[in-house]
């Protein structure tokens, strides 16, 4: 389940043109294939069309989910999408775009660091904690 905040995820939608159930330009199956791609997940598959079948709704769910590491994955892969898509049309990026571009990328930082740090406090609650170290002292065969 990934740690990412309401009002982050207004942003990614906002970007990523979510408002009236889509996300950015992608047809059902362009979107499969692109999720399918970067993170081989499928988001058609059963569980997530929890909050409704549009893909923006999917995306939605797939962000509750999904741990952090690979909700940030497929974000930024979408988020470069976005940014391609605005360069091969020849279009400016206005002010606003290039601020919420730029928070949306701090919180891909935020999300990844988030996970890798889980990851730590996970490893080291896993690692037994041995009350005895034992040396081996290495024994020189004199030809016995």
């Amino acid at each position: 389940m990934s740690s990412l905040r309401h009002i982050e995820r207004i942003k990614f939608e906002k970007l990523l043109d979510m408002g009236g159930g889509y996300v950015l330009d992608f047809s059902d199956r362009t979107f499969g294939n692109f999720v399918m791609e970067n993170t081989s997940i499928d988001v058609y598959a059963p569980g997530y069309e929890e909050g409704g079948t549009s893909k923006a709704n999917r995306l939605r769910t797939f962000w509750k989910k999904e741990s952090d590491s690979v909700a940030a994955k497929l974000t930024k892969e979408l988020l470069e999408y976005w940014r391609t898509q605005k360069l091969i049309s020849s279009e400016n990026l206005e002010a606003n775009e290039k601020a919420l571009y730029q928070e949306c990328l701090q919180v891909i930082s935020r999300l990844k660091s988030q996970d890798t740090s889980t990851e730590h406090k996970q490893l080291q609650t896993q690692r037994p904690h041995p009350g005895v170290f034992i040396a081996a002292k290495e024994i020189k065969n004199d030809g016995l």
